[in-house]
């Protein structure tokens, strides 16, 4: 809604409402997310009930992060309910409509019931729809019994329930049914027998009544605790958590606000009452009771004092003030040894909270947590529950029914005593025999007849059961349709979600998937040109008569075919996304349009299948955006076709591209036929993706070239490549018989160094290729495939090409070896040292046995107990016949010396169950070896023709050796534990490195930062790294000693200091290229970084980490940091810029001066003024540009310049020049926060410069976090201007004086918009409230859950001493409305407790301040909602 603000004298601010029709403009629901998470809508039938209908219920969950009001919203559709008045759901918590909520109530023993709804639930599956007000859909799910349903949920005594809360609830894969018999109304899912022994009674905002203590609740005795208590009218209805506060962290625990407290009475009374089931009783363990309250409480069980904290009195008097006011932890009271006084039924706590004082407390918490546990049950179950119903047979022409079990576990599983059935009234048909296990992965199979099983299996289709030996749970269940004569239907793969049809049952064997039926999938449009494109799926019909597709569904969308949906014979049938601009782009299909399905498909491909009305995939895609998938459709004009079919499903070479801008929606597809693999005659025979050029942008050199290998002349006009790149072929692109055209992304710098003659193409790629692997697709005129490629920077495939040192300007390319064969094998290709796109591929080698396409060992942990295995294979293109045999050659890599002993090993090739070798695959167990082994590996393969190849190879690869780790199984509490193994000599060398200091005798010390090889692991994967210690030019030599009892340091002690790692560039430690291991803690620094993170400021990956270095204890608590660097850069804004590091210095040292952006004038130590801002600045992306001595500046010292030149010119000039040359609002908010979390060394060294690619403007990274969040210098009343000139601005806390010339400039330039965004994110994202669940969560990563609490306090006091100190600098702020569901909310900035609301039903007044009671809601102390009841209504912010 736009609002019109009008100025005051008074500072007030003005908004008026014109009727209902402009308070109605459209607005979403809030912030919290409504879902459906459990259904029971077929009760079981109970012995001598009639009415089993009553026990049917819907269960609600809010999925978000505030109270969601109900009021207002309704199911419309499968049942009629509207919610009350008052209706709210707190965040994280449950609620039930029911059909009979009373019977609910008794079943069950909850109290979180509303209802009773109209109408039934339907047994046959329904949609049921909840719509706000206005009728706006605020969630929908439909149901089913087929297929993939679970048939337990259809009467057998099982509900359906939402695997996780944030699922798809309208995708039946999302669906399971109940861990309980009868589910778990009410409450969380349980996921175990130990899960299903604790039951939440009271939770935030369970049903409850309060009384406000202006007097005596029973004239001073606890008689209003008692169960039997009669309230009166002065006992008031509302649910649990109650009180006040202005602390958005304290008001999450509040559902029943009492903002009239404060001035008027000091105590508050509440009576909650919760249901115990007799049987809960029996079992009962424990009874806990976790409060959260200030300022003190008292707590009664059924009328039974049981506890208490910080108030006196015995009862305390209504008028008593708590002993103390603070902020208290929760606390947490067994109530066990009173549970005798609970009783079957109802049962009530009962709470007093007091007050501090009247007036003098700026809040009240009283909120209570009431959990049953019951005693363990032995959980014999877990390994049952697992097994599935796998598959059926049920109409063989010479085979008997059976059914399939399969165990999906790694562990056998035993049966004994389980029990199948074909009935949901009857599950105990058939027990299991005794001894019956089924091992891992394996199956069971069970015939199934009257006379083996006491039930046959119907041909017509049934549900079927597998049921725990004490029947006490379903394991596992399915309903399927009407079978065809010798098929069966199986999961696919086994134990999926998916049912299949298969036309050759497998029972106890691997189920295999098949295309089913007359009905394809024949034609999708995944990814149309623009946002606002037509999506689309087309069926065709095979059959030679009409198809009905009544109750047939979709995956990948959601969409369910109605009665009237069919499609004629051999025709075509078309679902969209949206009809109006499906109508407009292909208005000759609407014949064969059949509706609209809901949601999108993704641009970047999914599965996509067709169910019939059994819930049976019939057709199924794995459709991808890249190859061999048709990369033409990927948002170029062109939808993917079918050209042929078989009974295979998900072939895409049956898929080819239509033509660019020609899908044929409803119409017959361009091919009928599929093309041969090779169609075109012209392949990809070379690339160089990663050129080794250090003096220019070695992108320049990357090439592609393309060869015909046929014996005529092709016209490659309008060809397109595609995938990693897009580039079209120009016109005139002709090859002759054997001819190649090379493709440069820059051909200039190409013809400069290898001598063309009219084979490279003028016309550049558009694109670099990515250095760490890609594809493409080569695709004709018409949008045809005709060749593709991968490949990846890391083993198998060769690495060398990666920007390793071959051809000393090139490096080494990629070239094809053989041009029938596929391009995505890493077999087919080869690096080659002296690359050649001026030159055609001379000869074609087609005996592919070469490298394996794939090496791996498994366990992927491997333990000093353990003897690994090493699988090799090569693809099956490869010519396996060829090769006489393969051999593991390794050794165990000693760090302190060199030449260990080599040891050769024959490897095995797989025997399948005939006896026969597959010689694709061999294996080869290797022995246990000691606990911290590094083993070295390669393999060597042996042709029959007597040719060797090695894997890794030296001539292809930059490893010498593939590497295995057996880890030490040392426990950490850390989310990483690394071993770094370092030869002791180079670690010496490391402290030599740095002794002399980073300047001696004014010039660089030239070791400073030389590196040394070490051996890198972590979880099981080995690297070779480069490595030297990191920090600054005083932490880099320091160090405390620590405990160290290695071999190889003597006096068992070792200097702590922090680490160095830098990763190859063909394996990087999880994208990233360069790790610091710090000797600092990481706490707080994570969370000062994440809080950059959150705001949108590019900051490193950090994490903590347990280091052991040459398998000894070194550092178990060491910060985890990702070096900023090109891998960052791309992480946050795609194309890399320019990125600097600042290290400065406080004065001038050697080459380095201030890195605090000050002018840096003439020469110093022999070093000019351009190289002393190169030190000053360092560079670390895009090095080519520029290096220290090269005789040409780089761009900060022109950036620098022009600032000061601009803040010369007065503060209009300077605000023109930085909203030019800078990302304003990126840079404010780095500043923000850097300023927020209080750092002083971002002053001169501590900082990222940046210049963005896009658009050529500035900002800045944060580095080095010590210190903050109460640190040194993080103080909490840290003044928001520190960086600012003192000498200008006064005294704001700088330490030594240190300013920063770009921060000072945007304080100058730009002060209102800082202030303004400061105070912003101190109210939103910084928020102390947002803050504890993200410092939490990270806290607990690292074992710092004790250092939360102390933290959580500096954020608080930071956050009010910052709205103290912006509010008063600020002006007014803005009114706003939002619309949710039936009521309005007005509401102003987060944080502006300086202002309060008051309205008027005339513009004239009176004006009335706001207060909240039954009609006005306040949410929090800066908005109010409220049910509008006025024709017209002003509002108005007026000042404290």
């Amino acid at each position: 809604m736009k609002t019109h603000f009008l100025p005051h004298p008074s500072r007030l601010t003005q908004l008026k409402l014109w009727g209902l029709l402009l308070l109605w403009a459209g607005h979403p629901l809030p912030e919290a997310q409504i879902v459906v998470t459990e259904v029971m809508y077929h009760p079981q039938e109970q012995a001598g009930e009639e009415d089993t209908e009553k026990l049917e219920f819907i269960e609600l969950f809010n999925a978000g992060q505030k109270a969601l009001s109900l009021e207002g919203l309704s199911f419309v559709e499968g049942v009629m309910f509207d919610f009350p008045t008052g209706a709210q759901l707190q965040a994280g918590a449950y609620l039930i409509v029911a059909k009979n909520a009373q019977a609910i109530r008794d079943h069950y023993g909850i109290e979180n019931v509303m209802g009773n709804y109209e109408g039934s639930l339907d047994n046959n599956g329904e949609t049921l729809r909840l719509v706000n007000g206005l009728g706006e859909g605020v969630t929908r799910f439909r149901y089913g019994t087929r297929g993939r349903w679970p048939a337990s949920a259809d009467g057998a005594g099982d509900s359906l329930v939402l695997r996780q809360p944030l699922l798809n609830n309208d995708d039946p894969e999302s669906w399971t049914h109940s861990f309980l018999r009868g589910g778990s109304p009410g409450w969380q899912e349980p996921g175990s027998e130990a899960d299903a022994t604790e039951k939440r009674l009271i939770q935030l905002g369970s049903p409850g009544y309060y009384f406000k203590g202006t007097q005596e609740p029973s004239q001073g005795s606890i008689a209003w605790a008692s169960p039997s208590f009669e309230m009166d009218a002065s006992w008031l209805e509302g649910p649990s958590g109650y009180g006040y506060s202005n602390n958005a962290a304290e008001a999450a625990h509040l559902s029943t606000r009492l903002d009239d407290m404060r001035n008027t009475y000091l105590s508050v009374y509440a009576r909650i009452p919760f249901q115990i089931q007799p049987q809960e009783l029996e079992s009962l363990e424990a009874l806990i009771l976790s409060m959260q309250y200030d300022d003190g409480f008292v707590a009664y069980l059924n009328g039974i004092r049981v506890g208490g904290r910080g108030v006196s009195g015995t009862p305390p008097a209504f008028d008593q003030v708590a002993n103390a006011g603070s902020d208290y932890d929760p606390i947490t009271l067994s109530l066990t040894s009173h549970a005798d006084s609970l009783v079957a039924g109802t049962n009530w706590l009962c709470l007093q909270g007091h007050n501090v004082g009247i007036g003098v407390s700026s809040d009240f918490i009283l909120g209570p947590q009431l959990t049953l546990r019951l005693q363990p049950r032995a959980d014999s179950s877990a390994q049952q529950r697992s097994l599935v119903i796998n598959e059926v047979f049920s109409n063989g022409s010479d085979r008997g029914d059976y059914l399939e079990i399969y165990n999906p576990t790694d562990q056998p599983v035993d049966m004994t005593g389980m029990w199948l059935s074909d009935k949901r009234d009857a599950l105990n048909l058939y027990q299991i025999p005794a001894e019956t296990i089924v091992p891992p992965g394996g199956f069971h199979v069970v015939p199934c007849s009257l006379e083996t099983t006491g039930f046959a299996l119907s041909s017509l289709g049934e549900s079927v059961f597998l049921t725990g030996a004490d029947q006490g749970f379903i394991a596992d269940s399915m309903r399927y349709g009407p079978m065809g004569l010798d098929h069966s239907v199986a999961r696919f793969p086994d134990g999926a979600l998916q049912w299949f049809y298969q036309p050759i049952p497998t029972p106890g064997l691997v189920n295999q998937r098949h295309r089913y039926g007359p009905v394809l999938l024949h034609e999708i449009m995944y990814h149309p040109i623009g946002e606002d494109g037509a999506e689309f799926i087309e069926l065709h019909n095979l059959a030679a008569e009409p198809m009905t597709l009544e109750d047939w569904s979709l995956i990948g969308v959601q969409h369910r075919f109605g009665a009237d949906d069919s499609i004629p014979a051999q025709g075509y049938g078309v679902i969209s996304d949206n009809k109006d601009p499906f109508r407009a782009e292909y208005p000759n299909a609407l014949s064969a349009w059949l509706g609209d399905y809901r949601g999108r498909l993704s641009n970047g491909g999914e599965p996509v299948g067709l169910l019939d009305a059994h819930g049976i995939i019939v057709d199924w895609i794995d459709l991808k955006d890249a190859a061999p998938w048709p990369i033409s459709a990927d948002g170029l004009g062109a939808s993917v076709e079918r050209a042929c079919w078989s009974d295979a499903l998900n072939q895409p070479s049956q898929w080819i591209g239509s033509p660019l801008g020609l899908p044929s929606p409803g119409q017959a597809n361009h091919l009928s036929d599929c093309p041969p693999p090779v169609s075109g005659g012209i392949v990809i025979a070379e690339i160089l993706y990663h050129p080794t050029i250090e003096e220019t942008d070695p992108s320049l050199l990357e090439f592609i070239k393309l060869q015909n290998i046929t014996d005529h002349t092709i016209d490659c006009s309008g060809w397109i490549l595609a995938g990693s790149l897009f580039h079209v072929l120009p016109e005139g692109t002709v090859l002759a018989a054997g001819a190649h055209v090379t493709l440069a992304t820059s051909p200039a710098h190409l013809q400069s160094v290898r001598p063309f003659n009219g084979t490279l193409s003028t016309q550049p790629l558009a694109d670099a290729l990515p250095n760490g692997g890609g594809e493409l697709a080569l695709l004709d005129q018409d949008g045809q495939w005709v060749d593709q490629m991968r490949w990846d920077d890391d083993s198998p495939w060769p690495s060398l090409a990666d920007g390793f040192s071959g051809d000393p300007i090139m490096g080494h390319s990629l070239i094809r070896l053989c041009a029938s064969a596929s391009g995505t094998l890493p077999s087919n290709w080869v690096a080659l040292k002296s690359p050649k796109p001026h030159l055609p591929n001379a000869s074609w080698e087609c005996s592919l046995i070469g490298r394996p396409s794939d090496v791996e060992v498994s366990p992927n942990r491997i333990n000093a107990d353990q003897r690994p295995i090493i699988t090799v294979q090569w693809s099956l293109e490869s010519e396996i016949d060829q090769i006489e045999s393969v051999a593991v050659e390794y050794f165990v890599d000693d760090h302190e010396r060199e030449g260990e002993a080599l040891v050769s090993q024959a490897m095995q090739p797989t025997i399948l169950n005939g006896g026969m070798e597959e010689r694709q695959t061999w294996t080869l167990e290797m022995p246990s070896l000691p606990a911290n082994s590094v083993v070295r590996y390669r393999i060597r393969t042996l042709s029959r023709s007597g040719q060797t190849f090695l894997s890794p190879a030296a001539d292809q690869d930059a490893m010498e050796w593939h590497g295995y780790f057996v880890d030490p199984a040392i426990h950490t509490n850390k989310p990483h534990q690394h071993h770094l193994f370092i030869a002791s000599s180079l670690w010496r060398r490391l402290h030599s490195n740095t002794s002399a200091g980073r300047v001696s005798r004014g010039q660089p010390n030239p070791t400073w930062n030389d590196e040394v090889p070490a051996t890198f692991v972590s979880k099981g994967k080995v690297i070779d790294v480069s490595l030297r210690h990191q920090g600054s030019r005083w932490n880099r030599k320091g160090g405390s000693n620590t405990s160290f009892g290695c071999p190889s340091h003597q006096n068992n002690q070792a200097q702590v200091r922090s680490w160095r790692i830098r990763f190859p560039s063909y394996r990087q430690h999880e994208g990233i290229d360069t790790l610091l291991l710090q000797k600092q803690s990481g706490w707080p620094q994570r969370i000062s970084f994440k809080m950059f993170e959150l705001v949108g400021v590019a900051a490193p990956q950090t994490s903590w980490a347990d280091l052991r270095i040459n398998g000894c204890d070194f550092n178990g608590d060491a910060f985890q940091i990702e070096r900023p660097g090109r891998e960052m850069v791309d992480r946050f804004f795609g194309p890399v810029g320019d990125l600097f590091k600042s290290q400065g210095y406080t004065g001038d040292e050697g080459p380095w001066s201030w890195g605090d952006a000050r002018l840096i004038r003439g020469s110093r130590n022999g070093f000019n003024q351009s190289d002393r801002y190169e030190y000053t600045y360092n560079r670390k992306t895009l090095n080519w540009k520029g290096e220290p001595g090269d005789g040409k500046p780089d761009i900060v010292e022109p950036m620098i310049q022009a600032l000061h030149e601009a803040r010369n010119a007065g503060k209009e000039a300077l605000r023109a020049w930085l909203s030019e040359n800078f990302d304003v609002d990126r840079t404010l908010r780095y500043i923000c926060t850097i300023n927020y979390v209080g750092t002083f060394d971002d002053m001169f060294q501590n900082h990222y410069l940046y210049r963005k690619a896009e658009d050529q403007k500035w900002c800045m990274f944060p580095w080095d976090m010590d210190n903050t969040l109460g640190g040194a210098f993080g103080q909490w009343n840290a003044n928001p201007f520190r960086g600012a000139n003192e000498s200008r601005i006064g005294h704001v806390g700088n330490r030594s004086s240190w300013w920063h010339r770009i921060k000072d400039s945007f304080f100058i330039a730009f002060e209102e918009e800082f202030l303004a965004t400061f105070h912003q994110l101190n109210n939103t994202i910084h928020a102390p409230a947002a803050l504890r669940p993200i410092i939490e969560s990270i806290a607990a990563e690292g074992g710092y859950q004790n250092n939360v609490n102390g933290l959580m306090n500096h954020i608080q006091q930071r956050h009010d001493y910052l709205n103290q100190f912006i509010e008063p600098r600020l002006g007014p702020p803005a009114l706003s409305l939002e619309k949710d569901s039936s009521t309005i909310r007005v509401g102003w900035t987060e944080g502006r407790s300086d202002y309060f609301l008051e309205f008027s039903e005339s513009i004239q007044g009176p004006w009335i301040r706001m207060v909240p009671d039954s009609q006005w809601i306040q949410e929090s102390p800066t908005s109010f909602r409220f049910r509008p009841g006025l024709n017209q209504a002003f509002f108005r912010l007026n000042s404290n």
